[in-house]
């Protein structure tokens, strides 16, 4: 899954990169913080985190149900994020977007990778997540991967938030950041939710 994550996130993005040909002048791949450490190195390992918790919990009732809208909030945030900056009439140009209302096909790929990413992400830490709340105890381990996942999903909102306040601010660039960090203050909530949660079920079965 972080591979997969990896190649279909920064690997592509690269790959584009090297074959671009547009102006030079405009921001490029390696102006940005989120796409570069945030997809080549957080994005994997929120992947890998969510795995393995996914793997050291079991099965919650009504899981997929959770999910599924998990997954479609995900869906929904992404898609609105890259409509915005398609519509924007004064967005922050860059090597995707070179003029106002026009993706390249790099920026077509990273609207779908980003809104598909954004569905599986939700969806994946709404099922863990439901899964270590309703489960009678947490593994160290499944809550150390549950810890990690949030802090590496709020260290990439962070870069989101760095990379649109490093661009003059717009429409589009606004509504990225603030839907990055609710993404981020959702997933640590519910994260904090969990471990509270499983810590008085230990507390409890020990006492």
């Amino acid at each position: 899954m972080a591979a997969g994550t990896f190649l279909a996130g920064f690997g592509a993005m690269y790959g584009f990169h090297l074959c671009a040909d547009g102006p030079h002048e405009l921001r490029g791949l390696f102006t940005y913080e989120s796409a570069t450490w945030g997809d080549a190195v957080l994005l994997p390992t929120m992947a890998a985190c969510l795995s393995l918790s996914l793997s050291g919990l079991a099965a919650a009732r009504h899981e997929r149900a959770i999910a599924g809208m998990g997954a479609v909030f995900g869906f929904s945030i992404g898609v609105a994020s890259q409509v915005g900056w398609l519509m924007d009439p004064h967005p922050a140009l860059n090597w995707t977007l070179p003029r106002p209302h026009h993706f390249t096909a790099a920026g077509w790929y990273h609207a779908a990778f980003l809104s598909g990413a954004a569905a599986a992400f939700a969806g994946a830490s709404a099922l863990a997540l439901t899964r270590a709340i309703r489960s009678p105890a947490v593994a160290p381990s499944v809550r150390r991967s549950l810890i990690s996942a949030g802090a590496a999903t709020v260290a990439f909102a962070g870069l989101v938030l760095y990379d649109n306040v490093a661009t003059r601010s717009t429409a589009a660039s606004r509504f990225t950041g603030a839907a990055g960090l609710a993404g981020a203050a959702g997933l640590a909530v519910l994260a904090l939710v969990s471990m509270r949660r499983s810590g008085n079920r230990t507390g409890n079965a020990r006492g």
